[in-house]
């Protein structure tokens, strides 16, 4: 298979990600994860609010409603499951591998950008689910 020339700035070009691993998961009340630092990146998707809390650098967020996480290569961070009921959410662990020089220019990209991402389109959470089910159905293809 052929590629275009990515020098050529007539061209659109796409960097898309390879997906490394994906779920969907519940986590015992109580319960933790971390700290630790990953080399790729995260994105989580917590469908609940509760009292679950992340902790990234210096910074905690309480996930008290629908929300994604952004976890970049090296960040340091954990997780505080809520201490009352279960805590359900959606991962996708990726990262740039096939064109590490290409990583889109987005600040949510970006080491210090932004972690916690209130919900305000169903949109992002479809795509979330289609990534998914897609990762499910079609494994050989990640």
């Amino acid at each position: 298979m052929n590629l275009p020339d990515v020098t050529d700035s007539r061209l659109p070009y796409v960097c898309l990600p390879s997906i490394h691993v994906a779920g969907d998961v519940v986590k015992k009340a109580g319960t933790g994860l971390g700290p630790r630092e990953i080399d790729d990146y995260e994105l989580l998707y917590f469908p609940d609010g509760s009292k679950s809390m992340y902790h990234i650098g210096g910074e905690a967020y309480m996930l008290k409603e629908p929300c994604f996480i952004v976890t970049r290569p090296g960040e340091h961070h954990r997780y505080e499951y809520d201490p009352y009921q279960h805590s359900r959410h959606m991962f996708i662990h990726f990262g740039f591998e096939r064109n590490p020089g290409l990583i889109p220019p987005l600040e949510i990209m970006q080491p210090g950008g932004p972690s916690c991402i209130p919900i305000d389109s169903d949109l992002l959470v479809g795509m979330m689910k289609q990534i998914l089910y897609i990762s499910y159905s079609f494994p050989e293809k990640l």
